[in-house]
């Protein structure tokens, strides 16, 4: 027990420690992207701009909300707290893909946003931004020219 939770401790055999060793050098899968909220950006049309305003302010508040419950792992580390401090150079990695992630999402939502507070009631009529399907045009563009 730990305080009032019941906490059960796993540990890997030696066959999975085979199996581990010889799975991480394999080539992997990119990441799959699993958004509704994006799902329902896509087809706004269907809504109101209310609708997709709430929408994308959840989508933020849910980055913030990821992000803080997040900031005691790092704290715990610093402060020689943090469980399997051996493993920290590959978790201080992930830790980063996560932090940058969760503030890419809440970058987007707010940019998203600005543009949606222009648009009319009626989104069915708002137009694009051009300026923004230039800049992801030209950035597609130069990094598939320069990778």
């Amino acid at each position: 027990m730990v305080g009032q939770r019941r906490r059960t401790v796993y540990t890997i055999t030696a066959e999975g420690r085979r199996a581990l060793a010889g799975w991480v050098p394999t080539p992997g899968a990119g990441p799959v992207v699993e958004f509704e909220q994006l799902i329902k950006v896509f087809f706004a049309e269907h809504g109101t701009k209310a609708d997709l305003l709430a929408t994308l302010a959840d989508v933020r508040a849910w980055s913030v909300e990821r992000l803080a419950a997040g900031a005691a792992v790092p704290q715990a580390y610093l402060d020689g707290l943090g469980p399997f401090p051996e493993r920290l150079p590959w978790l201080v990695l992930v830790g980063q893909f996560l932090v940058e992630f969760h503030l890419m999402v809440e970058h987007w939502a707010d940019w998203a946003s600005e543009i949606v507070i222009e648009w009319p009631d009626d989104v069915a009529a708002a137009q694009p931004d051009r300026e923004a399907l230039e800049m992801q045009a030209t950035i597609a563009r130069d990094h598939a020219r320069d990778s």
